[in-house]
């Protein structure tokens, strides 16, 4: 057969055929990322029509193996348009669909050179050379092709939708798009608190970034996205994949409309998704995530209030001893629910310390305790006042000296002591400061004994003391019981 002929065949079969070139991207995709996985909604490009009045619709996806296996089969549906069938189609031969791939081949065994040549249509294996390009021959085989850069996808799955176009729908007018869960993407929020040096008066700074992963095997290029916060999991139950979902629609159409205006809020899902929160993502362009790829975005700009203080806390412990106290610092989110990640806080751009910040509501305290503070150390005896571990109670007497070794500011101490490995326990003499009009110092909570010390600067010192009775049994008087 001549090569015109075989070229007069390669453009006829180009017309007609219905092989649809597989690809590994995914285009002008919109994304709602979750902690553990993303929900995809992507363009139905590869569409063709079942009937000659152009009211049934047949829409084509593929995937390979790999990409497969993280998408929640149930999750794959068709929005913006009446599905009458899916149906999921396993391939297991190698897909050789990728046109214009371009493979090094020997005519025969025999021959010490190769030709390079390029898949133009591969159903048919049709190829031609590439220095010569109109040069076209057949392939009945692929045992003699040498890969030049990678070797083609192997096996796919094919996700044909059969779809009523005629059909009235419930939404606006939108090109249909294919909607699926996949489990190769991930975000975590990360934040930077930065704080100003004391007595400068400048405000602190914290930002909020998402850490968006791809662990899967395409690129996705994104052009409008969501973080959705909350306690959100797959559901084990399959959805009813043959039909569309009106909620899905009302979301979709909501997440159009956030891309279209460039909206930044933070909004509740409503009752149906209660505790969780939506955080649209304002992308100035379309963002790739390539494969095996960290692509760090700022969500938010935290509203919150940090107070710095002074940290004690130890179980009970009859033995002397001495120390420095923690760092410490009270983050109160004021406006925004701030969903939990790894916080990173620094001073002045020096790194302080790292921890992981739970969910905080809104009006929520979280404590973050850091490294020992060298200005701010304690120093406690306990002392035996009666009885001893042959008798039925023991009385304890405790003494904290506290010392503020700080030029430039006073410090307030955190005190906290827990007596929870004790059944029955009795805390007597706790001691008062004149300057809080006798009040104690220290106040009983359950198994603890908290309070707030000011130590002023430069040497600043404060005493706190308390009796501790013990008991083997339950006594007749009033006493703490675990």
């Amino acid at each position: 057969m001549s090569y015109s002929i075989i070229a007069a065949i390669f453009l006829a079969t180009i017309a007609l055929s219905s092989s649809v070139p597989y690809s590994n991207n995914e285009r002008n995709v919109l994304a709602r990322f979750y902690p553990d996985f993303v929900q995809l909604y992507c363009p139905a490009t590869l569409k063709s029509y079942v009937d000659e009045e152009q009211t049934i619709e047949r829409y084509q996806f593929f995937f390979t193996e790999k990409e497969y296996l993280t998408i929640s089969e149930e999750s794959l549906t068709m929005l913006y348009t009446n599905v009458m069938e899916r149906t999921i189609t396993y391939h297991p031969m190698p897909n050789f669909e990728v046109n214009g791939t371009r493979y090094f081949y020997r005519r025969s065994s025999k021959q010490n050179y190769t030709v390079e040549i390029e898949l133009v249509n591969a159903q048919d294996r049709l190829f031609r050379e590439v220095k010569q390009p109109y040069r076209y021959f057949y392939l009945s085989s692929f045992h003699r092709l040498e890969y030049s850069s990678q070797i083609p996808i192997m096996p796919y799955y094919e996700v044909t939708f059969i779809c009523n176009s005629s059909l009235p729908t419930d939404a606006p007018k939108q090109a249909p798009l294919l909607s699926y869960i996949d489990r190769s993407f991930q975000y975590t929020p990360r934040y930077l608190l930065d704080l100003p040096l004391f007595g400068t008066g400048k405000p602190y700074q914290m930002y909020a970034y998402a850490d968006i992963r791809n662990n899967g095997q395409k690129t996705i290029v994104i052009k409008g996205a969501e973080l959705i916060a909350g306690d959100v999991t797959l559901s084990p139950k399959p959805v009813d994949y043959l039909r569309t979902i009106s909620s899905y629609r009302s979301t979709v159409g909501v997440l159009f409309s956030a891309y279209r205006t460039g909206a930044s809020f933070t909004r509740s899902l409503g009752e149906d998704a209660s505790g969780t929160y939506v955080y649209p993502l304002s992308l100035p362009s379309s963002v790739a995530l390539p494969p095996r790829s960290l692509k760090s975005i700022q969500f938010l700009t935290p509203n919150v209030t940090v107070q710095s203080f002074a940290y004690y806390s130890s179980a009970f412990s009859p033995v002397n001893a001495n120390g420095k106290l923690f760092k410490a610092y009270n983050l109160t989110a004021l406006s925004h629910f701030l969903p939990n990640g790894r916080l990173l806080l620094r001073e002045q751009g020096r790194f302080i310390g790292q921890t992981d910040l739970p969910d905080l509501s809104i009006d929520e305290t979280y404590t973050m305790i850091f490294g020992y503070d060298a200005d701010v150390c304690y120093r406690r005896e306990v002392q035996v006042l009666k009885g001893d571990e042959t008798q039925d109670s023991i009385t304890y007497r405790v003494k904290y000296m506290f010392e503020n070794a700080k030029l430039s500011r006073d410090i307030r101490v955190y005190f906290k002591e827990s007596f929870s490995s004790f059944k029955y326990f009795q805390i007597e003499n706790i001691s008062t400061s004149n300057e809080k009009d006798n009040l104690p110092d220290l106040i009983s909570y359950g198994t603890d004994l908290r309070g707030y010390i000011s130590l002023p600067r430069q040497g600043g010192e404060k005493m706190i003391s308390y009796d501790l009775i013990t008991y083997k049994y339950k006594p007749t008087n009033n006493v703490n019981e675990q």
